[in-house]
């Protein structure tokens, strides 16, 4: 999704859901990249990309070095991270994080919570204590349970979906 904001600006690109890239998908992205790079080196103070983890962050990461721009990039693993860099206050990076997966998640189709739930048990299969996810995902123990609760889950089956998926078995 890309946003009109007024120039000049800072931006973020979000490649972390990127699962595993292929080459029809990343010839989609260099057509509409190279005839707009132009544009951008015009508008865009500064970019901060984030990638996923693994093979596919290290192709991701790779690709979009070889996209020349006339403004600083810097790829990172963790969004808030990315955030910090461009200059925004960690209270708003975790606001503007969790409305971006709600939308995403919106378009997929998919629970917000528990498209984020996923994510972060992706990466945490062996340590997947409670504690350490709701602190992941910005809210209390407490707030987490309720909402799994209210989406007719809990953390261990959603684990055991995740253990199930061929991302989680990697």
């Amino acid at each position: 999704m890309e946003l009109a904001p007024a120039a000049p600006h800072l931006s973020l690109v979000d490649a972390s859901r990127v699962e595993a890239p292929d080459a029809n998908g990343l010839s989609v992205l260099v057509k509409y990249m190279m005839p707009r790079i132009p544009g951008f080196s015009q508008t865009v103070k500064r970019q901060a990309l984030v990638r996923p983890e693994g093979m596919a962050g290290a192709v991701v990461g790779g690709f979009y070095s070889l996209v020349s721009s006339g403004y600083p990039t810097r790829a990172f693993a963790d969004p808030l991270e990315a955030l910090a860099w461009l200059g925004r206050p960690e209270n708003e990076a975790r606001a503007l994080m969790n409305e971006l997966n709600d939308l995403v998640m919106q378009l997929m189709g998919q629970s917000p919570l528990l498209g984020e739930l996923h994510r972060v048990l992706r990466y945490r299969l062996v340590d997947a204590n409670l504690a350490d996810i709701a602190r992941e995902l910005g809210m209390p123990e407490r707030t987490l349970q309720r909402r799994l609760r209210e989406a007719g889950t809990a953390r261990r089956p959603e684990t055991s979906k995740v253990r199930l998926t061929p991302e989680g078995r990697r």
